[in-house]
């Protein structure tokens, strides 16, 4: 009977997790999006941690680069493979 609680309390976890991780992902995207607009930037949704994601563009990746050992450096082709999704790269138009 605590093997079936156990299988419970995982599945419920587990869709909790896959629901908000949906809306979180959804929520970024439209960041990145919005910013896109705003700036002309390219922007880039990249995992943080397990049940969370953030925006980042090209000056955070330089500026975390600046500070890291170069073993850790985070290449262009790198960001590329490891983000959720990413925008247009574009000029900015008034």
């Amino acid at each position: 009977m605590s093997n079936f609680f156990k299988t419970i309390k995982e599945w419920f976890i587990f869709w909790s997790n896959s629901i908000w991780n949906t809306f979180h992902f959804g929520y970024m995207k439209r960041k990145a999006k919005k910013l896109h607009k705003l700036t002309g930037k390219q922007y880039f949704v990249v995992p943080k941690t397990q049940t969370s994601c953030m925006v980042v563009d090209n000056s955070f990746i330089k500026a975390y680069n600046k500070n890291v050992p170069k073993s850790k450096r985070i290449r262009h082709i790198d960001l590329l493979k490891m983000c959720y999704y990413k925008t247009s790269a574009g000029t900015y138009k008034s």
